[in-house]
């Protein structure tokens, strides 16, 4: 529903109610706690309800990794496993060893080792670095004193590592991996591209359909896997890779070419019966066309291994790697409908199905080294070729992995199978008892967002639509995976592992440190590709700009290493939730975007710097980055070419210099202090000047003003530094470039000229004498060479003495320059480190001025600072409020270069900036340029014929800011900020408690809402009992992250209860109710109830008179055309659909002819089957709402309620589920 279709919300408390105090509310919600109000839930999601945490967590993972888990649960788990100590004596206890010591130098302990199978370990290859490192064992007494190190390490993981090697919990446990047989699937949909743009373009709405239907149709090809035995190992953006394991079929005496055919034969009869019955399903659009999703399945087999890497802040990535993918690239490039299988696959199956070939080019291999015939004749143990060395391999671009000695030949399109088998479900899950002690392991491979929300119990509000930036990164020459046995030319075996590890950690590390989450890393057709997601599902200002930098950092790591990669970076607005079933779904980002993203990266091949983004990342960041501009490209989908960039550096002492010098509008009291701390710094005197505000209310601005009249005066040196929540904790961000500045250190110079102009400015002091420059490593870009000295010291002292030297260097500075200035920027990002220096600094040095800016934050180190310059009474604090009205126009006749603004201007703008000029600014810039706003003789004033057009959007830089607040506020009141803004801006909390979906958490809720108070995101109305969102934008931002689904169903909750409850009070709320039942209609894009449209329509009716009876005209025919929008929503042969017409379409007529002219009111009323619009104009007097109630008898639905206006049968369960699987 629009701006233009909606009304003002009334008070949702009717006359005569109580008014609640947050005391009051205390009351109810403990004593109700435990009761069930809300009869708008679903059945299925009650059903869902009774899953565990752990169920749940399994649905997020393939079952392989559940059962990797099991075997470490059953092996004991982290906590009762052996020693490290135990270990070593429970393997020295075999035959042919010395307890005492073991000499790693000896060629035969490596062999002894690697050859000894007894009791329940496996013990893999030793890593050659151990080779040459001599060990001693202790006596058992002494165990304590011993010290393993990093030795232990690698010998508790070799030894201690069952076969069959689980998933590990900790980052200390990864990496490892493990061999199978299996055959892969790949499903992918053909012409999802095309789909994706067209349901991209129609907004919001049209991304929600796009993934619920690819939530029901590959929620029905998963139940197909799962039946055929096979499961799914990832979802890979429009596609699905499943894999039909050895692990899940027993061998019972089969030969090992019997198993890999009965796997492959297995995967065939799915794919054929995925094709025959999901291969006509179509999405129906509004507008009456339709998008038919298409099926290409393919088909490889080979030796498979899974590989567990990463482990950065406790997040493991489960990898599939193998020849399988690479084969599976030709076969799904046909046409769709089919099932085709790669020779290697075919050659399995050949004489099992029939078949039709294929012709393809088979890209020849020869740097692989094929199997033993002992490793092809026997069955592939589990955990057999874990390799845990540190060397590192990489192939050039022209040697892709997976090229092996695959089987010549040609791609087989399947027609038939000829000897089927009987289908096998996937086996079932560990018993919930087991589940429950596995939580932990579970939850380390699984996004955080997505722990959190199944341990809250908010899964069920998992989905959101939400500003992404997608960053797609293609490890293009990493080699996750060898041939067993394969040597490289120093005749060691190649071992990939370890490298693909540290490549992976590269991306983790880089990402979390930018606050981005990696959706996923997979091998498919188009390689080793990483995905990485910013804004989702905690948002920052600033997400484009960390998505560029962490490209970047990405790239340029990964290019010291080796590595080649080509990366692409899109931004926009995406479905982020749940994707599959409730018993196998992942976290996804669902949007046109993200497969831009993909296509960029493909591009980004042919590029210098092998990072490209659309422009929507381009213009969000060209402030703060430089681009290279690149002509237009047509990519795969895309119709029309697509505007790509290149980042090259990012601009951040540039930006001072090309800033335009400009008195901030208002702040009067604010730029007075600042000027007297400039007048006693001329004076010599210290002066600490403390700017705080929320985001937006001008304080950069404030800054920048200080500095300029700083500058003014040829006395004073200004030193600026800015903190960067991005990177807070880097050492002494903001100071790095302060003391560049002060030893006058350029970024172009060598090492020897900084080390030069160090010493000449410490000349003379114990620092130089002692031989300390090292210390300055942390502040300066330089790497100087450690001293003796340097070396000797460590930790605590080390610090101490960095701060000391630090600021003797500052102090110096000021001695010999008289009048500094300092600014810091956004102190409340300050590091730890930096925060210190900050501190000792302030301690002193005396004459010095500093103006520190900050966002209200609270830490022990700050607190301290702030009471010991007010103990000195050396500090100004100006807390920023909100701006007046006055200081707004202002602003905005700024903006416009105009000498005043009208108040039909102003009306625009004042309901939604709440005085944050940052917000006013935004809104104005959105308009600026357009035909919204014209300018006469210097005064800016509306332009009536393009309409009242600003108040319907939120740009994105507003949206973004009040989304991280939104995101940094614990999970039950971001919960109950989206259930509210259902209800209005304004809300009481009877109605709040009664709807709340989360029916365990309604205790909780006052002591919630009172946090949100203390926070001022919502404000409080004693008199009436009531809550208010302090901010209109607030309220939306609120409801836009709730999907439509969700808020059909809230919408459905709320007419519901109030039926329910105030059924006394029922006139009271005729507007609420229609509102309500409205929205759920005309949010519901297909299958709308018909019961539903009819009591909408009969409560809009009754609201329509009340409109009329209060004089309020355009209200009333605002309505009348809402009115008419919702009954489209009837079948056009409902026998209601024109009686509702006629009704809306008269009313319309006479309102209009009132308040407009008599032609207009004629079309309307010709739309309409009545007598003459006179003769009914003349009825006036007796009423224009009193029109003939329908007899009892007559069919449902009648225009007027049979009792008291209320049809009240309409369907509460009726609406679609929100958009999470559970």
């Amino acid at each position: 529903m629009t701006s233009k279709e909606t009304y003002i919300l009334q008070s949702m408390a009717a006359p005569g109610l109580p008014s609640l105090s947050i005391q009051d509310m205390e009351t109810i919600a403990s004593a109700q706690a435990a009761e069930s109000v809300n009869t708008s839930i679903s059945e299925t999601k009650k059903e869902k309800k009774g899953r565990t945490v752990a169920e749940q967590l399994c649905s997020f993972l393939p079952q392989s990794v559940v059962e990797s888990c099991l075997l470490k649960h059953n092996s004991g788990g982290i906590a009762r496993r052996q020693s490290s100590f135990e270990a070593l004596n429970t393997f020295l206890a075999s035959p042919n060893m010395s307890r005492s010591v073991i000499d790693f130098t000896s060629p035969n302990t490596s062999t002894i080792l690697n050859n000894n199978s007894s009791g329940p370990f496996n013990v893999p290859q030793i890593p050659e670095r151990l080779l040459n490192a001599k060990f001693k064992l202790f006596p058992e007494e002494n165990k304590k004193e011993f010290d393993f190190g990093s030795l232990s390490m690698e010998i508790h993981s070799a030894i201690t590592a069952p076969i069959g090697a689980p998933a590990r919990a900790t980052t200390k446990e990864v990496p490892y991996s493990r061999r199978f047989r299996g055959t892969l699937m790949f499903t992918d949909v053909a012409n999802f591209t095309p789909i994706s743009e067209r349901m991209s373009s129609l907004g919001a709405s049209g991304v929600e359909m796009l993934a619920k239907h690819l939530n029901n149709y590959f929620g029905q090809v998963l139940d197909l896997i799962r039946m055929h035995g096979g499961e799914l190992y990832k979802f890979a953006g429009d596609a699905l890779i499943s894999v039909f394991s050895e692990d899940a079929f027993p061998l019972e005496g089969k030969t090992h070419e019997q198993l890999v055919a009965e796997l492959t034969l297995r995967a065939v009869q799915c794919g054929l019966d995925i094709q025959h019955r999901l291969n006509q399903y179509f999405i129906n659009m509004a507008d009456g066309s339709s998008f038919e999703l298409r099926l290409r399945i393919g088909i490889g087999a080979s030796e498979l291994q899974a590989l567990h890497v990463g482990g950065v802040d406790n997040y493991v990535e489960y990898v599939l790697d193998g020849e399988a993918f690479a084969q599976l690239k030709t076969t799904i490039e046909g046409d769709s409908g089919n099932v085709v299988c790669s020779p290697e696959s075919w050659s399995h199956v050949r004489n099992l199905c029939e078949g039709v070939p294929i012709h393809t080019k088979k890209v020849p291999t020869n740097n692989a080294i094929p199997l033993s015939k002992e490793e092809e004749e026997s069955p592939v143990k589990s955990g057999k070729d874990v390799i845990m060395s540190d060397q590192t391999v990489f192939l050039t671009p022209s040697a892709i992995s997976h090229k092996s000695n695959a089987v010549q030949g040609e791609n087989y399109h399947i027609t038939k199978v000829l000897c089927p088998v009987k289908m096998i479900p996937l086996r079932p899950l560990p018993d919930l008892e087991t589940l429950k002690k596995m939580e932990d392991s579970l939850s380390s491979y699984i996004q955080w967002v997505v722990v959190e929300r199944i341990r809250s119990g908010q899964l069920l509000y998992l989905g959101e639509f939400r500003l992404v930036t997608v960053v797609f990164i293609n490890l293009t020459n990493l080699v996750m995976t060898k041939p067993r046995g394969q040597l490289d030319s120093n005749g060691h075996l190649v071992n990939t592992l370890a490298s693909a590890n540290r490549v992976i950690k590269v991306i983790q590390r880089a990402v979390m440190s930018h606050e981005g989450f990696v959706r996923q890393t997979l091998v498919d057709d188009k390689g080793t590709v990483c995905i990485v997601v910013f804004g989702a599902p905690v948002s920052h200002e600033d997400d484009a700009v960390r998505g560029i930098r962490a490209a970047v950092q990405i790239r340029k790591e990964l290019q010291d290493m080796g590595q080649v990669t080509s990366i692409g970076i899109t931004s926009g607005k995406c479905y982020c939730g749940a994707l599959g079933n409730p018993t196998r779904q992942e976290y996804a980002v669902v949007g046109d975007i993200v497969n831009l993203s993909a296509r960029l990266m493909k591009a980004a091949e042919d590029h210098k710097y092998n990072v490209l983004c659309d422009a929507a990342t381009y213009n969000r960041t060209c402030n703060s980055w430089d681009f290279d501009t690149h002509p237009p490209v047509t990519v795969k989908g895309k119709a029309v070419p697509i505007d790509i960039y290149t980042p090259l550096r990012e601009m951040k002492g540039d930006r001072d210099k090309l800033r335009e010098k400009k008195v901030p509008v208002g702040r009067q009291t604010e730029k007075e202090a600042l000027k007297e701390g400039i007048e006693e710094l001329k004076k010599g005197h210290g002066k600490f000047i403390m700017i705080e505000g929320e985001a937006g209310m001008g304080k950069s601005a404030l800054s920048a003003y200080t500095r300029d009249i700083a500058e003014a005066e040829r006395e004073i040196v200004v030193l600026e530094g800015n903190s960067d929540a991005i990177d807070r904790l880097t050492p002494y961000l903001p100071w790095k470039r302060i003391f560049e500045e002060i030893l006058q250190i350029d970024r172009t110079d060598c090492l020897d000229t900084v080390k030069k102009n160090i010493s000449v400015y410490l000349q003379g002091t114990t620092w130089l004498n002692n031989d300390c420059l090292a210390f300055l490593n942390v502040i300066i870009r330089h790497k100087i060479e450690e001293s003796d000295y340097t070396k000797s010291v460590h930790g605590k002292q080390r610090n101490v003495q960095t701060l000391d030297l630090l600021t003797d260097i500052f102090d110096k500075f000021v001695e010999q320059r008289g009048k500094v200035l300092l600014i810091l920027n956004d102190c409340h990002a300050l590091d730890i480190s930096s925060l210190a220096l900050l501190a000792k600094i302030a301690k002193r040095v005396k004459s010095v001025c500093m103006v520190l800016t900050a966002r209200p934050f609270s830490s022990p180190l700050w607190n301290e600072l702030i009471l010991h310059l007010k103990k000195r009474n050396l500090l100004s604090h100006c807390k920023l409020e909100r701006m007046s009205d006055d200081e707004g126009k202002s602003l905005i006749c700024d903006i416009f270069k105009v000498n005043s603004i009208t108040d039909e201007v102003w009306k625009m703008f004042s309901s939604s900036w709440v005085g944050n000029p940052f917000y006013l600014q935004e809104m104005a810039r959105s308009v600026k340029g357009s035909n919204v706003l014209v300018v006469n003789e210097g005064q800016c004033d509306v332009n009536l014929s393009a309409g009242n057009t600003i108040a319907h959007t939120i740009p994105e830089s507003i949206e973004q800011i009040i989304t991280s607040s939104i995101d940094a506020l614990p999970l039950q009141q971001q919960l109950l900020l989206k259930v509210a803004s259902v209800i209005g801006e304004v809300f009481d909390f009877v109605t709040l408690r009664g709807i709340f979906p989360i029916r365990e958490h309604i205790g909780t809720l006052p002591q919630s809402l009172q946090a949100l108070v203390a926070v001022g995101i919502v404000v409080e109305d004693r008199h009436h009992g009531h809550f208010r969102f302090n901010n209109s934008m607030i309220r939306d931002v609120s409801y836009n992250l709730l999907l439509n689904s969700q808020k059909i169903e809230l919408h459905m909750a709320v007419a519901s209860y109030i039926e329910n409850n105030f059924e006394n009070y029922i006139s009271y709320y005729y507007t609420i109710l229609a509102y309500h039942l409205c929205n759920a209609v005309i949010l519901k894009n297909t299958g709308v109830d018909s019961t539903t449209v009819i009591s909408a329509v009969n409560y809009l009716l009754k609201s329509i008179e009340l409109s009329k009876e209060s004089y309020a005209d355009e209200e009333a025919r605002s309505k009348c055309q809402l009115g008419l929008q919702v009954v489209e929503r009837l079948p056009a042969d409902h026998p209601e659909r024109r009686h509702f017409e006629n009704t809306l379409y008269l009313r319309l007529a006479m309102i209009t002819q009132q308040i407009s002219s008599f032609e207009e009111a004629s079309e309307y009323y010709n739309k309409s089957k009545l007598p003459s619009l006179s003769d009914t104009i003349g009825m006036a007097d007796v009423g224009m709402f009193h029109f003939k109630r329908k007899s009892d008898d007559e069919e449902s639905g009648s225009m007027l309620p049979p009792s008291n206006g209320v049809t009240k049968k309409h369907k509460t369960s009726a609406p679609e589920e929100p958009m999470s699987t559970q």
